[in-house]
């Protein structure tokens, strides 16, 4: 008896082409496989049509479940009406919505003028404190058809003409930025306030300028008293005090920093910084006294994070740095001219920066006019409507 035996053979051909990837396949099929966003799956026409998260099969089995198909609900938007206000206006109430976001921001201080003298008996200006932040969060159907926008108006630095020899004048304040409406009873009216930024002092024969302190809340940041910087409410930074050396500008959370101070001694200190704030705007540095070895102080960062003025080295003080969805920081403070000339703190960032102080003069002189304290920020108003 003859027994036949027929090889077996060691690998199984499945086609060609085998194992083709990106090839899209029909159930069924072995011969290919198929890509998916997820996975390689290949399945053949005995596999079920749920995917079972976790099972595992026996050994040399291909059975896999294919990805099935599928949808995504896509959300309705929120429609978000959004208004901006850089000046006076009104706010208008839309059509729809459920809440009313009002963010209110306050102008920054001035910065003061520096002392035009002789010798080391000049000083420079204060810096300009920050103004502040506030906002309130409404139903929609509370809030008015009409709102009254006011904003703050940057407080001037002080650039007032001074006989040679005389003491430099005080900035100006920043003005509050408001957003108000009465409903027709007393006392149940809505009223958001942020106020501006105090103003720095001007340098004296016998102080540095002090720095004005930041606005906070409905409280308005207050003017130095000569070298002795400007106290502040809770929330709001200080203005630094003149003296030998000179104070930053304290640190503001809600309320703007405050104002940098000027040297006592003009030989070999810098002025000092102007404080930073969290939320609200930095301070300006003050100006440097009358020597061209000392600089003017750098202004104190926004609540936006963004970097203040650079203090002048011989050369006017550096501008604030604008923020246009944050509050911006603080101006620089003037730096002092190696002959008679003034030079200039650096203007606020917009919005809510101080102004720097402004450098004294080596020499007396007549070429003062219109040089000084840089000018606070203006304030600014935003009102979204989700």
């Amino acid at each position: 008896m003859s027994i036949h035996v027929t090889p077996i053979p060691s690998a199984v051909d499945f086609g060609t082409p085998a194992q083709v990837y990106t090839t899209a396949n029909d159930p069924g099929s072995a011969s290919t496989a198929m890509r998916t966003d997820s996975e390689i799956a290949i399945f053949n026409t005995s596999g079920g049509s749920a995917i079972v998260s976790g099972a595992t099969g026996a050994a040399g089995d291909a059975l896999f479940a294919s990805r099935q198909n599928h949808s995504h609900t896509v959300p309705t938007l929120v429609n978000v009406d959004y208004q901006e206000f850089t000046a006076n206006g009104t706010w208008t109430k839309p059509s729809t919505g459920t809440m009313v976001l009002v963010v209110c921001i306050g102008a920054g201080g001035g910065g003061g003028k520096g002392k035009s003298a002789g010798g080391v008996t000049a000083r420079g200006g204060g810096g300009g404190g920050g103004g502040a932040i506030t906002w309130c969060n409404s139903r929609f159907s509370d809030m008015p058809d009409t709102m009254a926008i006011t904003v703050g108006v940057g407080g001037a630095g002080a650039v007032l003409p001074s006989a040679p020899g005389g003491d430099g004048y005080d900035g100006a304040a920043g003005t509050d930025t408001i957003a108000a409406y009465a409903t027709g009873a007393a006392g149940t009216g809505y009223r958001i306030e942020a106020s501006g930024g105090g103003a720095g002092a001007g340098g004296a024969n016998a102080a540095g300028g002090g720095g004005g302190s930041g606005g906070v809340g409905s409280i308005r940041g207050t003017i130095a008293t000569s070298a002795t910087g400007a106290t502040a409410s809770q929330g709001a930074g200080a203005g630094g005090t003149g003296g030998n050396p000179p104070t930053v500008g304290g640190s503001g959370t809600i309320g703007g920093g405050g104002g940098g101070a000027s040297t006592q001694n003009s030989y070999g200190v810098n002025a000092a910084a102007g404080g930073p704030s969290a939320l609200a705007g930095g301070g300006g540095g003050g100006g440097s006294g009358s020597s061209n070895t000392t600089n003017g102080g750098n202004g104190g960062l926004g609540g936006s994070g963004v970097a203040g003025g650079t203090g002048g080295d011989n050369a006017d003080g550096g501008p604030g740095t604008a923020a246009p969805f944050g509050v911006g920081s603080g101006a620089g403070g003037g730096g002092c001219a190696s002959g008679s000339a003034m030079n200039v703190g650096g203007v606020g960032g917009i919005p809510a920066g101080g102004g720097g102080g402004g450098s004294a003069t080596q020499i007396d002189t007549t070429d003062i006019d219109g040089k000084g304290g840089g000018s606070g920020a203006r304030g600014e108003c935003r009102v979204w409507t989700f």
